[in-house]
This record gives C-alpha cells, sequence and structure tokens, in this order.
C-alpha cells in the first residue's frame, strides 16, 4: 500500500493495528462483512461414553465458555478501532444502501456453500452472525 501497489486491504482491526497499517491507509470502512468463529469439537465416541450429567454440565461449561470468548472479542474489536482512530485512521460504516448492494452481489454464496457444507450448518452460523 505504501508503494501504491495496493489500494487497501482487509484485516481485523487488531491486526490493522498491531502490523501499522495506519501509517500507509487512512480510510477504515466497517462492513462487519465476517464472522469469525471458533469450533468446538470432540470424539462423540468419547462423549457418548460420559454419563448425561456430565454431558450437560459440559455443553453449560462450553455455552459459557462461548460466550465469554465472544464478549472478549467484540470488547478488543472496539479497543482496537478506537486506538486505530487515535492514531488518525478515518472510520466510515456502510451506509444501508452499501449493505443492501453488498447483499444482493453475494446473495448465491450462501446456497453454494450450501453444496459444500451440511445446510443446516450454514444455516445455524448464519442466524449466530445476525
Amino acid at each position: 500500500m505504501q508503494q501504491g501497489v495496493l489500494d487497501g486491504q482487509e484485516n481485523p482491526y487488531a491486526v490493522i493495528r498491531d502490523r501499522n497499517f495506519n501509517q500507509v491507509q487512512k480510510y477504515l470502512t466497517g462492513t462487519g462483512h465476517f464472522f469469525d468463529f471458533i469450533l468446538v469439537v470432540a470424539s462423540k465416541k468419547s462423549f457418548d461414553r460420559l454419563k448425561p450429567a456430565v454431558q450437560k454440565e459440559m455443553r453449560a461449561a462450553m455455552r459459557k465458555a462461548i460466550e465469554r470468548q465472544r464478549a472478549d472479542a467484540a470488547k478488543a474489536d472496539n479497543e482496537s478501532l478506537e486506538e486505530l482512530k487515535k492514531r488518525g485512521m478515518q472510520f466510515e460504516a456502510p451506509s444501508a444502501q452499501l449493505v443492501g448492494q453488498m447483499r444482493t452481489a453475494t446473495a448465491g454464496v450462501i446456497d453454494q456453500l450450501k453444496k459444500k457444507v451440511d445446510p443446516k450448518l450454514v444455516d445455524q452460523v448464519v442466524a449466530a452472525a445476525k
């Protein structure tokens, strides 16, 4: 970007902050177009061998951990954005019109993804992102 080879980049605010992109990039648009999540996985065979009470406790603990992780991530994201503003970056939220245009332009992506991944999982992720 500094050499003019690239017009822009896309990264989480923390990466933009940590890589000092504010030194070569003046503007920042918060499109909110990406929902990042961490998968929690376990061996079904091993999990099914646990007593139902233990399974229930493990599920409750993971729900609590997920809620905490999402809250911590949102806080860190906001803190990174505020730091970038302090460093002189000009932040713009996209207009409702631009968001609508972006949704229209990417409308087929979810259908394509559902052909590769369990459609129920895709629907769950979309619902969680809202």
